[in-house]
């Protein structure tokens, strides 16, 4: 979803193929690592607490709320 839109965005602007290949590769790679190393972190922290059912937890809130901030940007056009 998030390369459907903004590969043709790119282009009209006079891009090359080549820079859009590289900024939509890195993007991907550095939030997923940096999602899993937070994710990791909050979870092993809240389990301690909480115990193991904490992981879904995290899992939940992360998907909520990244859910709300894409509705958010799509209503208000960002």
């Amino acid at each position: 979803m998030f390369a459907y839109n903004t590969q043709p965005y790119f282009i009209g602007i006079g891009e090359t193929k080549e820079d859009i290949a590289k900024y939509m590769g890195w993007i991907p790679i550095v939030g997923g690592s940096l999602g899993v190393a937070m994710g990791g972190f909050i979870s092993d922290r809240l389990v301690k607490g909480r115990g193991v059912y904490a992981r879904v937890a995290v899992v939940i809130t992360s998907l909520v709320s990244i859910f709300g901030l894409i509705n958010y940007c799509c209503l208000k056009n960002i």
